[in-house]
């Protein structure tokens, strides 16, 4: 099968968001991208069998995750495929896509899967060698190759039940008598066990702070030191869109000069074109602009140069993937064989770093404000060409990033009024918890999507909203107030004090069993975006810096200023530029004026995201959320 990027880019959370997804999951579980087109399949009728040797593609679908309970079914799609969504529909399941198309039911499960269910999601797995793995494609990649066999299983609740294959193993035979093994006591050993994660290799970073942020930070921290300076994705892989969203989490609070923040940027910057590209996967003329977008806010948050980050001037490629004619004209938009993913989370997060190192095209803007829908939210789906019209579009992580991108902006009656809007729309969604859900299948109160709208709110002025918001995610994070103090102190979640879980459900469960490697990275996905519940008020910017605690000196990021940068006249074809608003944060300045870049700087569930859809999603949008 082809290796593709793209493919994958729902979290289960958002985003890290959709990732997530964007996002995205908080995980970046493989939630199954199919293509939109994908409308329910009545034939042909499932075999019951695998396929011979020779024959075709085996698809297996495991329908429930309760525990020996097994409803497994299997059938074969004849010869080679050209994607996996045509092997699923021609080993004939029925199936159903949401708008964003992401596969929801799988012959009718689940039941409530219009458009898709809120709390469950289909995984994707690869069987190899009597082993299997999470997929790395979506189902709209392929080809897919005769002798090969895809599984789907369904997990009912992502937020509390761990992602498990298919439970049987398929071994093809010549004379189509192939033989299986089912369990229906437990997964395959390959599926990781609920077990506490230690600091991998112990941690240099003095953790003084047991709750609140510089106890969130340092766990960022340990866990980028303990992963050699990257955080991880699966199988081994770097997931470098949320190792750029924990270098950024870092530089918001004061602690660029910190030693793991710099030696991950590094890394982030010895393999860009891992990130912004499909170089890793055979497609190095495939862009991403939703990865450029976090690239960009990310050098421009650290002071780098925009211009030559590894060799690639990330402002200039950024820009080149900017459509220039029709209803997506002032779209970032990938170039992909895989299709284009470009979700509002990237085009949020590359208009943030645009402003911030020159200035973003007003072709962009315009694009931007299109995405509104009615009620004001911002949707973040782009699959459907011109701008929102629907309010069952909108989505709450994508218009927090949305708000944030039109803070930037020089003040205009449109800019102005779409704020407006926006800030009364996500008041209103705001939970009694103080609370913010995602949006699909990460509609339920979590840490990702609140963290950020509770720094859009700060910016605004709405202080009580985010105030009630922070002390939501302070309720997720692991401290010795978590329970007993005595208990957790020799319980299973001592190593990770300091991480904020995706709900206050799954902190329950991490005290009392630990955190297992499996759900680690929606750990990872949601404490580097629920931490800007804690003070912040932008990408780089927050109202109490912490100290660094691996250095002497405190590296203060200073509020938005007024800034010297003015519209420069055209840009990639745009109709012209526009630079920084001007709008203070509400927060004194603090630093020099030769600190103003970094003072501008960025971050964030793509998935990906985050993704993503956050991609989503992040979080559970997580995502990687379409930034990958």
């Amino acid at each position: 099968m082809h290796s593709n990027p793209t493919g994958l880019r729902l979290s289960r959370g958002r985003s890290l968001r959709c990732l997530l997804a964007t996002v995205l999951a908080a995980s970046g579980l493989a939630l199954v991208a199919v293509t939109p087109s994908g409308a329910q399949v009545t034939e042909p009728v499932v075999s019951g069998e695998p396929c011979a040797l020779g024959e075709g593609v085996t698809v297996v679908v495991d329908f429930t995750d309760e525990p020996g309970d097994a409803d497994i079914v299997v059938g074969c799609a004849p010869g080679e495929q050209a994607t996996g969504f045509d092997a699923v529909t021609a080993a004939g399941f029925p199936h159903e896509v949401d708008h964003s198309g992401f596969l929801c039911q799988v012959q009718g499960v689940p039941s409530s899967g219009t458009p898709c269910d809120p709390q469950g999601f289909w995984s994707s797995w690869d069987l190899s060698e009597g082993t299997w793995a999470f997929a790395s494609t979506g189902l709209d990649s392929g080809p897919v190759e005769v002798d090969s066999i895809m599984g789907l299983s369904w997990v009912s609740d992502w937020a509390t039940i761990e992602a498990a294959p298919p439970r049987t193993i398929i071994e093809l035979a010549d004379e189509n008598t192939p033989t299986t093994s089912t369990s229906t006591t437990a997964p395959p050993t390959t599926t990781s066990t609920s077990t506490t994660v230690p600091e991998p290799g112990g941690c240099s970073i003095t953790r003084a702070a047991d709750r609140g942020v510089e106890a969130a930070l340092d766990w960022l921290g340990c866990e980028l030191e303990g992963n050699d300076h990257v955080m991880p994705g699966y199988e081994g892989s770097v997931n470098w869109g949320l190792t750029a969203d924990v270098i950024l989490a870092q530089v918001t609070y004061g602690r660029a000069q910190h030693q793991v923040t710099t030696r991950a940027l590094a890394n982030l910057e010895a393999s860009i074109l891992s990130y912004v590209t499909g170089a890793d996967f055979g497609s190095p003329e495939d862009w991403y602009a939703g990865a450029l977008g976090k690239a960009l806010l990310t050098v421009a948050v650290t002071g780098g140069d925009p211009g030559d980050f590894g060799g690639l001037d990330l402002r200039g490629a950024l820009l080149d993937r900017m459509v220039t004619t029709g209803d997506d004209a002032g779209r970032f938009s990938d170039q992909s064989e895989w299709g284009d993913h470009s979700n509002g989370q990237g085009q949020a997060l590359g208009m943030i770093g645009l402003v911030r190192t020159g200035g973003a095209p007003a072709d962009s803007v315009d694009f931007l404000l299109a995405q509104q829908c009615p009620a004001g939210g911002f949707r973040g789906d782009y699959s459907v060409p011109g701008g929102c019209t629907d309010d069952d579009a909108a989505d709450i992580d994508y218009s927090a990033i949305a708000l944030l991108a039109l803070l930037e902006l020089p003040s205009s009656p449109d800019v102005q009024a779409a704020i407006d809007e926006t800030v009364s729309w996500l008041l209103s969604r705001q939970q009694p918890s103080g609370a913010f859900t995602g949006t699909g299948i990460t509609a339920t109160e979590n840490t990702n999507s609140t963290g950020l709208v509770a720094m859009a709110l700060r910016w605004v002025g709405e202080t009580d909203a985010a105030d009630r918001a922070r002390a939501y995610v302070e309720s997720a994070q692991i401290t010795p107030a978590s329970t007993d103090v005595a208990v957790l102190a020799a319980g299973p979640a001592t190593d990770n004090v300091g991480a904020i879980a995706y709900d206050p459900a799954t902190l329950a469960e991490a005290v009392a069993e630990g955190i297992s490697t499996g759900g680690l990275q929606q750990w990872h996905m949601a404490t580097s975006q629920a931490v800007y519940a804690f003070g912040a008020t932008s990408f780089g910017v927050a109202q109490d810096p912490v100290e660094d605690p691996g250095s002497t000196t405190t590296t203060p990021v200073s509020a938005p200023v007024e800034d010297p940068l003015v519209p420069a006249g055209p840009v990639s074809g745009s109709g012209g530029q526009v630079g920084p608003s001007g709008r203070s944060a509400p927060l004194p300045a603090t630093g020099s004026d030769s600190s103003a870049l970094v003072a501008w700087g960025i971050g964030l569930l793509a998935a990906g995201a985050a993704v993503v859809a956050l991609e989503r999603s992040r979080r559970r949008r997580l995502i990687e959320d379409g930034t990958r």
